[in-house]
């Protein structure tokens, strides 16, 4: 179970995409999760979308996957708007839609971003794409601090909204990505909590944590990871399979 001061160690994640002809492949792997999905497709939109989990902090995790389904249709370069991002897996959803973004451009992408956390209420982080740093922030009480043109800006309700409105669409991709990691980490001080419970909270959340599913989810235990300091390495196996040749 988690240590009382396991939340101060931060986050660090990877998203790698990779687009090859009628289907995308994607892999995300950080302190919690390590998921691979498929996303296979027409070149205009989504044919069908299915995921793997391999780690994760719910036993129905893997089964909230099975949401994605729910894209089959959609246009790839309208990304997944419009489903609501409570009813699916948050970290696969949005995965999901980075790789439908990377389907309609037809390019590969890789981000990495860090979190350090400075106390309960203040936090740091980095964004990468590509090997090249996209952003650097810091969020102080809920809002940004830094960079300039982000201060003020709520780390919650409101965010989404105000970086498709006023940030260029791959920044407001690496912002949005960023923000998830900060709020991830920051959930990190209830691990202990989450432990003691031994089931998803019924907060409504995401899938797992919906009222009518939540005490059916039990809590995986020992699946956590300390990425912060050292970041977070995509094994050998997650490498075959983006390239197609691991299943």
């Amino acid at each position: 179970m988690a240590e009382a001061d396991e939340w101060t160690k931060g986050l660090h994640r990877a998203m790698r995409v990779r687009v090859g002809g009628a289907e995308t492949r994607a892999v995300l792997h950080d302190d919690f999760h390590h998921f691979r999905l498929r996303l296979r497709h027409d070149g205009t939109a989504v044919l069908a979308a299915t995921s793997e989990m391999l780690r994760g902090p719910y036993s129905l995790c893997p089964r909230a996957g099975e949401e994605l389904a729910q894209l089959a249709g959609r246009p790839l370069a309208g990304g997944a708007a419009g489903l609501s991002l409570r009813l699916q897996c948050t970290h696969q959803f949005e995965l999901a839609a980075l790789a439908m973004t990377a389907s309609a451009r037809g390019q590969d992408c890789h981000y990495e971003l860090g979190v350090v956390v400075e106390d309960a209420e203040r936090f740091s982080g980095w964004i990468a794409r590509d090997g090249q740093r996209l952003l650097d922030c810091r969020i102080d009480h809920e809002r940004f601090t830094a960079p300039e043109t982000f201060a003020g800006q709520p780390l919650g309700a409101g965010f989404t909204g105000w970086a498709a409105a006023k940030l260029a669409p791959d920044l407001a991709e690496a912002a949005l990505l960023l923000r998830r990691g900060v709020i991830l980490a920051r959930a990190r001080r209830h691990l202990p909590r989450l432990d003691a419970l031994g089931h998803a909270p019924p907060s409504g959340n995401c899938w797992v944590q919906q009222p009518e599913t939540a005490e059916r989810a039990r809590r995986h235990y020992g699946v956590v990871r300390d990425y912060s300091g050292s970041g977070v390495p995509l094994d050998r196996d997650d490498e075959d399979w983006l390239a197609g040749t691991l299943g």
